[in-house]
């Protein structure tokens, strides 16, 4: 399932939120689980990039499939 994040990023906004993903990581083992929960948001969202064949995040908009 393709996070909500990245669908918005690929719909073309300049910014969008993660969610409470960064926030649970923090609060269970603190800075380093927080840098953690953001390296898998990183690898997510470069995984995603990979399958599509997009290069740059701003290229998104591009890859997006529309009925």
């Amino acid at each position: 399932m393709l996070k909500r994040w990245i669908l918005l990023l690929a719909l073309g906004a300049d910014f969008t939120f993660v969610g409470r993903a960064p926030m649970y990581g923090v609060s269970v083992l603190g800075k380093k689980r927080g840098n953690h929960t953001f390296t898998m948001l990183k690898r997510q969202l470069q995984q995603v990039m990979e399958q599509v064949d997009c290069e740059q995040v701003q290229d998104l908009p591009n890859y997006l499939i529309n009925k």
